[in-house]
């Protein structure tokens, strides 16, 4: 997910350029353990950190991801270095692995509400900070507009998705999405000055 946002985000300079060190979430404990010394050591200089994780964050979720996630921006803080933090709502975009995974159906969490985002408004987001745009710390929980169930999502992915398409993957995966609560998009979008877009009316006028 980091590499992919920040491959669609850089254009002739790069977050290491501009003094940021990008973290995302991490993949098993032992992984965590890396990231953490790399975070305390500083060894790369970075002049601030920028942390992409899950919203659900917390040091009591049961998904491991998301506590590792909330070790992860506590050692940021608590380093002493300006730390945004970004977590992150279901990314939806026409190759997101997300969107795709849906065309397959939402099985047992159709009923599951969510608030997804799209992709290429994280990416204008990831662009403004690049620039200098909006605030250079703290923590913003990014999601879009729309309240929908995973279940009405994967209705449009499928009439959305010509046959054959490539498959997919659940970003988050079941045991985040399970714990992803409702939150406010005004907050972010207001603090970067950015619209966020409709998925509904997004992806659904590609059915069209």
């Amino acid at each position: 997910m980091v590499e992919r946002l920040r491959t669609s985000a850089e254009t002739e300079l790069t977050f290491a350029a501009r003094g940021w060190g990008v973290i995302g979430p991490t993949a098993d404990d032992a992984a965590a353990e890396t990231v953490l010394n790399e975070i305390h050591a500083n060894s790369i200089g970075h002049a601030r950190w920028l942390v992409l994780g899950w919203i659900g964050t917390h040091p009591d979720a049961h998904a491991p991801v998301l506590r590792r996630s909330w070790r992860i921006e506590e050692a940021c803080r608590a380093g002493g270095i300006p730390t945004l933090t970004l977590r992150l709502a279901p990314l939806v975009g026409p190759k997101s692995p997300f969107w795709l995974e849906l065309v397959g159906g939402a099985g047992r969490l159709a009923g599951r509400p969510i608030q997804p985002v799209l992709e290429r408004d994280v990416v204008t987001l990831l662009q403004r900070i690049l620039a200098g745009d909006g605030p250079r710390a703290g923590w913003y929980e990014v999601c879009g507009p729309d309240i929908v169930t995973l279940g009405e999502l994967a209705d449009i992915a499928r009439s959305a998705q010509p046959s054959g398409a490539e498959l997919g993957f659940w970003e988050p995966d079941f045991s985040v999405l399970r714990e992803q609560p409702l939150v406010e998009p005004e907050i972010w979008v207001n603090a970067f000055g950015i619209e966020a877009a409709s998925v509904l009316r997004g992806m659904g006028e590609r059915v069209a």
